[in-house]
């Protein structure tokens, strides 16, 4: 029981990063002013900010990353 919970949580967790680097590389954008990196999370698809958002604050304090609700600069 115990160890099929650990199995569990360690899948559920690498899922987990897994969608986070995915989401940060499909709507992420790098400025070349200012050499860093600008996540814009799309207006219709909001609750992925707020299923990352605490795997964002990481981000931002580490990587000193930027994270906006909003569509991408073109």
């Amino acid at each position: 029981m115990k160890r099929s919970l650990i199995i569990a949580l360690i899948i559920f967790f690498i899922v987990y990063l897994t969608g986070y680097f995915l989401m940060r590389h499909n709507y992420g954008e790098i400025w070349k002013k200012s050499n860093t990196l600008f996540v814009y999370i799309p207006n219709d698809k909001k609750y992925l900010y707020n299923i990352y958002r605490p795997l964002i604050y990481i981000d931002k304090f580490l990587l000193n990353s930027n994270f906006e609700i909003a569509q991408q600069h073109n």
